[in-house]
Parts: C-alpha cells; structure tokens; sequence
C-alpha cells in the first residue's frame, strides 16, 4: 500500500534550512484598527473550520475542553500583545495532541542568532554567529534568568506533539524565536534576551544575544554562519551530505554499506528506482557484511519510494538481525515512521539509535487554510493511519543510544559506532 504524508520539515530550523516551512510568515505584527475584533474573529475562524476539516480533532481532547479553550482565549484578547494571542492559538492547537496538526510563526521578521540542541545531558549551543563564539558548545540553563526547564514547561504547551521525542527535536528552535519568547513573557524586548550558559568547567556566564532582523542576505549569511563548519571528510557520516534526499557510501575496510535516507522523496536528478539498483548492485559485486538504513533525520514525505527497495533486500542473506540495521531518532517523523514500522514487519533488521519524534499510529494526509486577518497559517489531519498493532508514542528501537554534546564536539557517531561492532 502507498502512503503519501506530510515531512516534519515543516519545523526545519529556518536558517539552516531556508525552505518554505512550519515557521512561515503573517501579518499579525500589522494587523492594523480593530485588532481585538479581527483576533476575535481569527479564533472563531479557527474554532469552526479546524473541527470541520479535521479527520477526527476530538480524539485527544473533548469539544467541551477545546471550545473553553477558545473561549477563554477570546475573553484575554484585549488584555493581551499580538505575540501572546499568537501563543494562545498555538495552544489551543497543539492541545488537539495530533503533531500533524500545526499553525505558524513568524520568522521573516528576526531570530536570535543560536543554533540550540537538545543532547542527552541538555540543551546545548551547536553552532553561533562570531560575535558569540564563545559559547559554543555551552549549556544553557537559564533564560532572562529563569531556570531552563520552567521555559521548557512553558514551550511544550505550544508544540503539536504526540511524545517526548517531538519535544526535543523542536523545542530548542523555539528558543531561538523572539516571537516566541515574547509571547511566553519571558522576554519583554524581542530585539534582545539574556542566556545563561554553563562551560565545561561548570562555570556560568550571561550573555546578551541580540536578535537578528532577516531579509534576503542576512539569512544566507545566517545560513553559513550556522552551519556545520567542519570538513565533510571529518564529520560523522549522518552529519553529511545533509542537502540531499539520499546517498551511500561504502565502507571498504568495515564491510559496511551505509545508507543516509533524509527525506521521503525522489531525487530528480537521480530516481530512487535506479539509485536503490546502485546499492543492490554493491551487494552482488562487494563483500557486505552489513547494510546500514539510517532514517534518523528523515522528516517523511512519501512512504511508498523505499518499499520496492525493502522488499528486495528481504529476500536477500543481508536480512539477519546481526547484519541489517535501522537507524531512527527524534527527527524520524510521518512516512519514515511508516518506513521504519514496514521494516519491521518484513524484515529481521535490528533498530538502533532513538525513540522516533512520530507516533506509529497517527493523523496525517495534512492539508492547510489561513486565518482571515492575521494571515497564520493551520495545517490540519485529513486521514489516519494505523500501521502498528502495538498503539504506542513513539517507534522504540531494540537499542537506544542518545547523543551528547561530547560525541558531538569530538565527531563521533556512537550509534553507527555501536552497530559497527556488534
């Protein structure tokens, strides 16, 4: 069967990845004279169409809780900033408990200029601008001095999400969301917040980050600036090659054929049919004494593209649990859960890595309409998909390995690491 479901790279964090996304822009800045009648009518938009459009809104909450919940909203308005009123739509959003279901926020406007990730032991600076370098790679624990995990308790009400794994993948972007902060009320300056990080000597430092106002050339010089700067040939293989759907590499002295599958979707340039009769090929002509399919920053799209790829490799002496292995982690959203679920049920593969950011049954087939005055986009669920027999969060892989901002500074992939030998 095919299934076609929308990518998690709607969240894709909007500087490294300028892409159209879950982070596009409104007009709720310039909402201009009656605002509180037009937010007013936005929410009432929104308390009637997303019931209507949705496949099943009340699976998780009753219409009683979301309709107090709208109502509640409406009686704030007036005592409330755009950006707070943003919020409150977003919660209402996300308490529906479908992370398919999602609206939007603004990023055309500024950004804090962080590149945050949430590691094993915390919430860590992966990459920054120069004029802040110096914490690179530094924890951070608290934000216009509060304690980092009030703000996070404060920001997971606001992501559409079904476990904790969602929660990680998308909370550290938030952070870097003037909107967002602003809206929570832990800023009362969107141009600026103060962060305090933790070095490896435990020692703590505030520092001021202003934010950055986009247009066309800051956000390529974001982009760059943000980036992995290492040399490819130095990162970790999942750290490569990130820009395309799909590609392998095999690994001569190992024996290993690895392959990175980041996205659900065909490569133009190269149709999935005849890069997948690549690898099939290096398994006729190479000694392989394992295959490698890491789906761990694989946001979905189309499902049905990696199964004639699957159905081959089961007939094949590869399909051992020893041999072939499944990488997943918190990114691993919509179709690659699909993906992931298939080889478990066709294959004797062995998962590793983390527990997936999507839900094994869930909402998907997303489609989206605008609120009429702030212009917010919200994606809604179309069809629901049950493809697991077990009803659980998250796909949990047989063996879990989490990574730390040590493995991340010193390039190490202790997933892959793991798999190599075993």
């Amino acid at each position: 069967m095919k299934f076609i479901k929308t990518s998690m790279k709607f969240y894709v964090f909007i500087v490294l990845v300028v892409t159209t996304c879950i982070f596009s822009g409104c007009d709720s800045k310039y909402i201009g004279k009656d605002r509180n009648s037009k937010w007013t009518k936005d929410i009432e938009y929104l308390a009637k169409i997303l019931p209507e459009k949705h496949i099943n809104l009340f699976s998780q909450i009753t219409k009683n809780e979301f309709n107090s919940e709208v109502n509640n909203l409406k009686k704030e308005v007036p005592n409330m900033n755009d950006d707070e009123v943003k919020i409150g739509i977003h919660k209402i959003v996300a308490s529906t408990g479908d992370a398919h279901t999602q609206c939007t926020f603004n990023t055309t406007q500024k950004i804090y200029p962080v590149n945050l990730y949430w590691f094993k032991d915390g919430i860590y600076v992966k990459s920054t601008i120069d004029k802040y370098k110096n914490i690179q790679y530094c924890k951070l624990v608290k934000v216009n001095g509060k304690d980092i995990k009030e703000v996070d308790d404060s920001i997971e009400k606001i992501i559409s999400h079904e476990n904790s794994s969602q929660i990680k993948n998308i909370l550290p972007q938030y952070l870097s969301l003037p909107e967002v902060l602003h809206g929570l009320k832990i800023v009362s300056n969107e141009d600026k917040v103060n962060f305090t990080f933790e070095d490896k000597d435990k020692h703590l430092c505030d520092v001021q980050i202003d934010a950055v106002i986009l247009d066309e050339n800051s956000k390529k010089l974001l982009k760059k600036s943000l980036a992995d700067k290492s040399n490819d040939s130095t990162k970790p293989l999942y750290r490569r090659n990130s820009d395309m759907d799909y590609w392998y590499k095999y690994l001569e002295d190992e024996k290993v054929l690895y392959f990175k599958y980041n996205n659900c979707m065909e490569d133009k340039k190269k149709p999935f049919n005849s890069f997948s009769k690549e690898m099939l090929n290096i398994m006729d002509t190479h000694t392989v004494n394992k295959l490698v399919i890491d789906l761990r920053n694989n946001g979905g799209g189309n499902s049905s593209i990696l199964e004639p790829f699957i159905n081959k490799i089961k007939e094949k002496n590869i399909n051992n649990k020893t041999k072939l292995f499944v990488i997943v982690g918190r990114e691993t959203f919509s179709s690659a859960v699909l993906n992931s679920i298939y080889l478990k049920n066709e294959t004797n593969a062995t998962f590793v890595g983390e527990e997936t950011g999507g839900k094994p049954n869930c909402f998907g087939e997303v489609r989206s309409f605008k609120l009429p005055n702030s212009r917010m986009d919200v994606y809604y669920s179309t069809k629901e998909f049950k493809e697991s027999k077990v009803d659980t969060p998250s796909f949990v892989p047989d063996k879990i390995i989490e990574l730390s901002i040590d493995d991340y500074e010193a390039k190490k992939d202790p997933v892959l690491d793991f798999i190599l030998n075993k």
